[in-house]
């Protein structure tokens, strides 16, 4: 029982200082260029990421 209680404990424990350093956690993280690409990668195979992102960085050149 009490080690069941202490695992919550330092589960929650470890959200809290997550939570609370995630920006320095992920500057910390994307700092490596090869950690970099991966993340990249796998964003960009999240559905209508990659047309959005696309759409932002090329200006509609149609004219109507």
């Amino acid at each position: 029982m009490r080690t069941n209680w202490t695992k919550w404990m330092g589960l929650g424990v470890l959200a809290v200082v997550i939570y609370r350093y995630r920006y320095r956690l992920i500057n910390l993280a994307l700092g490596s260029i090869i950690l970099r690409r991966v993340v990249v990668r796998l964003v960009m195979r999240i559905p209508g990421v990659q047309n959005r992102m696309m759409r932002m960085l090329t200006p509609d050149t149609s004219y109507k």
